[in-house]
């Protein structure tokens, strides 16, 4: 994956490594010279034949798959179905590893107290803004109940006010460009595709950025962080649980307040790498981590003992 270019090449080679099996890894163009750079540095100790890298185009090389192949692939759920449906890969039965798009989910409960309710605000602006969303693990949905709606809308509006996004190297930047300018247009294309369901609250492609000292706003890959909201819970079919846009963009979803409604939401998702909880009701916390588990690789639980700390 274009935003891990290091670690995305070191998880996989490990594991294949242990196995007994040599590597080939194809990083994303855009981010190949961090992946060049890692394999320059351990070339000296891997046995020859072991670790080997393609930086550019792949050309035919899913031609050549054989049975006793392994591809394992992240990055977006399109390129994942691609390689799943190429026709060697299909004919040979090679194993495949898919990680994709992630719609990661934070709940709020009605009754959070208001150190758990302000750990919800600070990460939630947190996990937008930091890398420019750029990463698997970003939330991309808010539960939030509708009696807390215009609070949560007002607060986080008010720190996205107080991001600064520019050139990361200077001092007083908070928030970065994403990747590459390709990434921009994708990532506008894909708020473009969400507005058809959920009204733009904070941000949006023609939001104004506060801008840094050195920040080139109209021909960098610059985003404003972005917030929309549903009308209420969205079906399962609904963009809003099925497109990722990879960037500083998230969608509050207004539940009941209900345990049972907020899990139904996020199991939309068709599972997430994250979720997270905030609340202090144990009977909600309850409820939520026995209907989520099983759609999470991980769960974060956040009530006003551990926020406090």
């Amino acid at each position: 994956a274009f935003n891990f270019p290091a670690w995305g090449l070191a998880e996989k080679a490990a594991c294949s490594l242990l196995a007994g099996m040599p590597v080939l890894s194809k990083p994303a163009t855009s981010t190949a010279l961090m992946t060049h750079a890692l394999v320059e540095a351990v070339a000296p100790i891997m046995p020859e034949g072991t670790l080997s890298l393609l930086c550019g185009r792949v050309g035919d090389l899913l031609d050549h798959v054989e049975w006793s192949d392994v591809i394992a692939f992240t990055g977006s759920a399109d390129t994942g179905d691609k390689i799943r449906q190429h026709p060697q890969v299909l004919q040979s039965g090679a194993a495949v590893n898919i990680e994709a798009d992630s719609l990661n989910a934070m709940i709020l409960d009605s009754d959070a107290e208001d150190a758990t309710y302000d750990a919800f605000i600070r990460h939630a602006h947190t996990e937008i803004t930091q890398k420019s969303g750029q990463k698997c693990t970003a939330v991309r949905r808010l539960l939030v109940p509708r009696d807390r709606l215009d609070e949560v809308v007002e607060d986080l509006s008010e720190r996205f006010g107080r991001t600064t996004v520019g050139d990361p190297t200077l001092d007083g930047v908070t928030m970065g460009p994403l990747s590459t300018l390709s990434q921009k247009t994708a990532a506008l294309e894909g708020l473009a595709a969400l507005q058809g369901h959920a009204k733009v609250v904070y941000g949006g492609p023609d939001g104004l950025l506060r801008a840094a000292e050195g920040a080139d706003l109209t021909n960098g890959a610059f985003v404003t962080p972005t917030l929309l909201q549903t009308e209420g819970p969205c079906d399962a079919d609904s963009p809003v649980h099925n497109l990722e846009v990879f960037g500083p963009v998230s969608t509050i979803i207004p539940f009941d307040g209900s345990a049972a409604e907020a899990v139904q939401q996020v199991r939309h998702g068709r599972g997430c790498l994250v979720s997270a909880i905030y609340a202090d009701d144990r009977r909600f916390l309850q409820e939520t981590i026995l209907g989520l588990a099983a759609w999470n690789g991980r769960l974060v639980v956040i009530d006003e003992q551990v926020a406090e700390k």
